[in-house]
């Protein structure tokens, strides 16, 4: 899941592997792996989302954007 939302976030701004690795501050293999599948730790997956604006939650598909939108229920 996180890299399928890592590709998905890379292409929408048109980055190469190359230009999002720059951004990040990691090397291009490092990208195409997680993009392939592996896990990063957490400094890679912090340094990627942070060079797309998004959270690591976000990537990592546990964020649900309406879940900070739904009101609290009255008991």
């Amino acid at each position: 899941m996180f890299g399928e939302q890592l590709q998905k976030e890379r292409e929408r701004r048109s980055w190469s592997i190359r230009e999002l690795a720059r951004r990040a501050g990691v090397s291009p293999g490092t990208v195409l792996k997680v993009e392939r599948g592996r896990d990063p730790s957490v400094s890679i997956a912090k340094s990627l989302a942070n060079a797309l604006s998004v959270s690591i939650d976000y990537l990592a598909g546990t964020f649900e954007p309406d879940d900070n939108l739904k009101a609290p229920h009255a008991v």
